[in-house]
């Protein structure tokens, strides 16, 4: 019957091509295999399944025995082999206990939006969400029923160094590991204040049942976890796929796999989403209630966050003052869980005053709140694909020439990218590098290197203060008197504020930023190869009609003890979507030594 070439079972035993011929599973631990030889033949490995499923078991030690172990692999092969009459099967109270907790009905797969608080989820991250057949009368909300499943790497140092290298070179184990719903709910939107994207696939039942069953025989064992490949995102997929063999999840991923291209991996399936949801966090929800706020009601808020015994203005009514105690409640709760609030015990204090004073008015409840607009051009199966191309002309006055470009970022978004799907004010990238050809000189030259850039702009609002922030590692060549063509690698970091609009398509930001770079044809301290500097950084972004997107960046640097007093970098981009995957920019950049621009155009995939 060929089954152990079927998509089916190689799917159920994560076996994947190998680069010189024949297959090798995913999956680490050697318990997960039945024959010796398991890991790399499918053959053995079903011959072995087989001979266990009919070795006799002791009723005391039934967990233990291959059909309680490997429920998946009994289902499937049952369905083509019809063996289960002819079996004195085991009763298996782990599997049993399991499944009566489970329940499954229905998956979903849940994207978490990224979180710049750590730098391991600033790309997002992938979960899957079982949802729990509903017993007739219930009232429980799906989310205090129904589980979440993570595939995560679990990591044996500290080190931040260590952990970086490990992580991509595949050390750390990937496990499956199991909560409660509602626990990662509260987790990623109310500590993290990350919003969900839940993507409700069009399984049958019994498929749902497989992966469910899948998910048992994975949890006591381990896969190959590696950061930019077979990371949560690729082994939630690896899941989906084995539990529904038919289909075709992971040849739509490219070499590095980032949350988002798992989700559009989902959505290009057609039929395979039969509904996108929308969760909004805790500092989504704040937002809208503060935009909708009136200017009385706005009033009180402000005075409540300074004196929680403010007395009301006369003029409100007492469903306007419950509503404006109910903001000014949420506003220091988010204080209390946000990282970058110093509330402390003052913040712990106000808010049990106000939640005191609030169940005064019991008796004059607010209107319900409004629901949080969906905002439907941020699902992240709209965002571009993670790795770009480009390829530019332009021209320079440094040298009177015209030139040739060519670029790759290896992942992921930055301010000027197509910004559906995307955070409007937020950037991260790895890897980005740009090499010219002067088409005068004929000499081809790496222009810069972007190792890491994080940026996070979090704009002030009538009543949080938040910081914006950026931090970079670099290497680039500053065209100035002191420093003509010399490439100097660097890291570079900044703090300051961010006005936005409430849609936040228009965003006004300034920091105080701080650098040290170093090269051997740099005059910079002393004379030596390392130059320092401190100064002034801002810039606008305005996200304008028709998916286009304007940036406007400058900074001027102070360089204590070097040859200059002061350099300055101010660059323009205004870049266009033209197609799904493909944007057409024009950029200027003016240094001291150099004013240029250039016609570029994007391809992500």
């Amino acid at each position: 019957m060929g089954l152990a070439r079927s998509r089916g079972w190689q799917s159920l035993l994560h076996y994947r091509p190998k680069i010189l011929g024949g297959v090798a599973s995913e999956v680490d631990g050697r318990e997960f295999f039945l024959s010796p030889t398991g890991r790399t033949d499918p053959q053995a490995e079903l011959e072995a399944t087989l001979r266990a499923f009919f070795l006799p078991f002791h009723e005391n030690e039934a967990d233990g025995h291959a059909l309680c172990r490997f429920p998946a692999r009994r289902r499937w092969l049952d369905e083509r082999l019809h063996f289960a009459g002819t079996l004195h099967a085991p009763t298996c109270p782990a599997l049993d206990r399991y499944l009566g907790a489970l329940e499954p009905e229905a998956i979903a797969v849940v994207y978490s939006a990224p979180y710049l608080g750590n730098a391991v989820s600033a790309f997002g991250h992938t979960f899957l969400r079982i949802r729990k057949a509903r017993p007739a009368g219930a009232t429980e909300p799906g989310v205090a029923l129904d589980y979440g499943v993570d595939f995560i790497a679990i990591p044996d140092t500290k080190n931040p160094f260590l952990y970086v290298y490990r992580g991509i070179a595949g050390v750390f184990p990937g496990v499956v590991r199991f909560h409660s719903y509602a626990y990662k709910a509260r987790e990623y939107g109310v500590d993290e204040g990350r919003d969900l994207w839940e993507y409700d696939l069009a399984l049958t039942h019994e498929e749902a049942i497989l992966v469910s069953l899948h998910l048992f025989e994975l949890a006591a064992t381990h896969l190959e976890f590696f950061y930019f490949r077979n990371n949560c995102s690729y082994g939630i997929l690896s899941i989906v796929e084995a539990g529904a063999p038919r289909i075709d999840l992971l040849s739509r991923l490219d070499v590095i796999v980032v949350p988002k291209d798992t989700i559009r991996a989902i959505a290009g399936v057609p039929g395979l989403v039969r509904v996108i949801g929308y969760r909004p966090s805790a500092e989504s929800v704040r937002r809208a209630e503060t935009a909708r706020l009136e200017g009385r009601e706005a009033d009180l808020v402000k005075r409540l966050l300074r004196d929680p015994s403010t007395p009301a203005p006369p003029e409100l009514s007492p469903a306007e003052t419950a509503s404006a105690l109910d903001v000014a409640i949420s506003l220091v709760d988010g204080a209390r869980t946000s990282s970058s609030a110093g509330g402390g015990s003052t913040a712990a204090a106000t808010w049990a005053s106000l939640v005191t004073r609030r169940a005064l008015l019991s008796g004059n409840a607010s209107p319900p709140p409004a629901p949080t607009p969906v905002p439907a051009d941020k699902a992240p199966h709209l965002a571009p694909a993670s790795m770009r191309l480009t390829v530019g002309d332009g021209a320079t006055t440094q040298y009177r020439s015209d030139f040739l470009a060519l670029g790759y970022r290896l992942v992921f978004h930055d301010l000027a990218d197509p910004p559906d799907g995307s955070s409007e004010l937020s950037q991260v990238q790895f890897l980005e590098a740009q090499l010219r050809y002067d088409l005068g000189r004929r000499t081809l030259t790496l222009d810069h290197v972007t190792f890491a850039d994080l940026v996070s702009l979090d704009p002030l609002t009538r009543f949080e203060k938040p910081l914006s922030w950026r931090v970079r590692a670099f290497a680039m060549r500053p065209r100035d008197r002191a420093c003509p063509d010399c490439l100097e690698q660097g890291l570079e970091g900044g703090v300051g504020a961010t006005l936005a609009s409430d849609s936040q398509r228009v965003a006004l930001f300034v920091m105080a930023d701080a650098y040290v770079l170093g090269s051997s044809g740099l005059h910079g301290i002393g004379g030596s190869f390392v130059r320092a500097g401190v100064g002034p950084y801002g810039g606008v972004r305005l996200h304008l009609p028709g998916h286009t997107v304007a940036l406007v960046t400058g900074g001027w640097s102070y360089l204590p003890g070097s040859s200059l007093v002061g350099t300055y970098d101010l660059g323009a981009t205004v870049r266009c979507e033209l197609g799904r995957d493909v944007a057409l920019g024009a950029e200027a950049r003016v240094q001291p030594l150099s004013t240029e621009a250039l016609l570029t155009s994007y391809f992500y995939f």
